[in-house]
Protein backbone atom coordinates (compact mmCIF):
# COMPACT_ATOMS: atom_id res chain seq x y z
CA UNK A 1 0.00 0.00 0.00
CA UNK A 2 1.56 3.40 -1.02
CA UNK A 3 -0.28 6.65 0.51
CA UNK A 4 0.57 9.84 -0.46
CA UNK A 5 0.07 12.92 1.74
CA UNK A 6 1.51 17.05 1.68
CA UNK A 7 2.88 18.43 4.63
CA UNK A 8 2.78 22.38 4.12
CA UNK A 9 5.10 24.70 7.07
CA UNK A 10 1.87 24.75 9.33
CA UNK A 11 2.69 20.57 9.81
CA UNK A 12 5.78 21.65 11.58
CA UNK A 13 4.73 24.85 13.63
CA UNK A 14 4.74 26.18 17.13
CA UNK A 15 2.87 28.59 19.05
CA UNK A 16 5.19 31.54 20.33
CA UNK A 17 3.51 33.21 22.23
CA UNK A 18 5.69 36.34 21.33
CA UNK A 19 6.10 37.39 25.23
CA UNK A 20 9.80 38.64 25.15
CA UNK A 21 10.38 38.65 28.71
CA UNK A 22 9.67 34.61 29.53
CA UNK A 23 12.27 32.13 28.45
CA UNK A 24 9.93 29.31 26.52
CA UNK A 25 11.16 26.68 28.47
CA UNK A 26 9.80 28.05 31.59
CA UNK A 27 6.14 26.98 32.59
CA UNK A 28 3.35 29.76 32.90
CA UNK A 29 2.38 29.78 36.55
CA UNK A 30 -0.77 31.13 36.72
CA UNK A 31 -2.04 34.87 37.74
CA UNK A 32 1.88 35.33 37.72
CA UNK A 33 1.32 38.74 34.92
CA UNK A 34 -1.28 40.86 35.65
CA UNK A 35 -0.26 42.89 32.46
CA UNK A 36 -0.02 42.39 29.59
CA UNK A 37 0.88 45.83 28.08
CA UNK A 38 4.95 44.58 27.29
CA UNK A 39 3.51 41.37 25.51
CA UNK A 40 4.12 41.52 21.75
CA UNK A 41 1.45 39.61 19.70
CA UNK A 42 1.91 35.60 19.06
CA UNK A 43 2.41 33.81 15.78
CA UNK A 44 2.89 30.27 14.55
CA UNK A 45 6.68 29.63 13.59
CA UNK A 46 9.11 26.51 12.47
CA UNK A 47 11.85 26.11 13.49
CA UNK A 48 14.85 24.93 10.56
CA UNK A 49 16.50 21.60 11.44
CA UNK A 50 15.95 18.41 11.11
CA UNK A 51 12.25 16.25 11.29
CA UNK A 52 11.68 12.86 11.60
CA UNK A 53 8.13 11.56 9.94
CA UNK A 54 6.64 8.12 11.28
CA UNK A 55 4.06 6.47 10.08
CA UNK A 56 2.84 3.83 12.54
CA UNK A 57 -0.20 1.54 12.98
CA UNK A 58 0.60 2.70 16.47
CA UNK A 59 2.89 4.45 19.17
CA UNK A 60 4.60 1.11 19.64
CA UNK A 61 4.34 -0.50 15.99
CA UNK A 62 6.33 2.11 13.82
CA UNK A 63 6.49 1.27 9.92
CA UNK A 64 8.44 3.42 8.37
CA UNK A 65 10.36 6.74 9.10
CA UNK A 66 12.10 9.31 6.86
CA UNK A 67 14.36 12.17 8.04
CA UNK A 68 13.49 15.67 6.40
CA UNK A 69 15.59 18.89 6.52
CA UNK A 70 13.70 22.48 7.02
CA UNK A 71 15.65 25.15 5.73
CA UNK A 72 15.65 28.62 7.10
CA UNK A 73 14.00 31.49 4.56
CA UNK A 74 15.94 33.90 3.45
Amino acid sequence: TIATFELGPRSFAHWDPGDAHRSHLQPQVTGERTSVADRAPGSWNVEPGLYEIRIASSSLSIDSTSIITIVEDE
